[in-house]
């Protein structure tokens, strides 16, 4: 399994890394800082699942999510946005994605890896 964790803090991927490697044992990480370099990892690589914040620099969570529902492939990857910052505007606009979840920061690791998992059976399986 791999995921895609885009988060301008060091220390949030870093607790995002260690819930995902608890939950999912062997699961591939890669990281990205904000929007625009998350498309870049996305481009090279076969994520399973995306979790990212909504308040980064340049490309901010919410563009990027547009991004992403607006690409055919992208659309489908399962998203658990990540962010202290979550309004009711975004998700009211994103409702009727069910691949898509809100995590209101801060969260403890069981309610993040309990999330991840219930997410599990939307996943891919990653290919070489």
């Amino acid at each position: 399994m791999e995921f895609l964790v885009i988060d301008d803090s060091q220390t949030v991927r870093g607790f995002v890394r260690r819930t995902l490697e608890e939950a999912a044992p062997g699961c591939q990480i890669w990281e990205a800082t904000d929007g625009k370099s998350a498309i870049r990892e996305l481009t090279r690589r076969r994520v399973n699942l995306i979790i990212t914040d909504l308040e980064m620099p340049g490309m901010d969570g919410a563009k990027l999510l547009s991004v992403l529902k607006g690409n055919a492939l992208l659309a489908k990857k399962p998203v658990i946005v990540f962010s202290s910052s979550i309004q009711p505007s975004l998700t009211e606009l994103f409702k009727e994605s069910p691949q898509l979840r809100f995590l209101k920061k801060p969260s403890d690791r069981k309610t993040l890896s309990e999330l991840v998992l219930s997410l599990s059976g939307q996943l891919e399986p990653s290919r070489p």
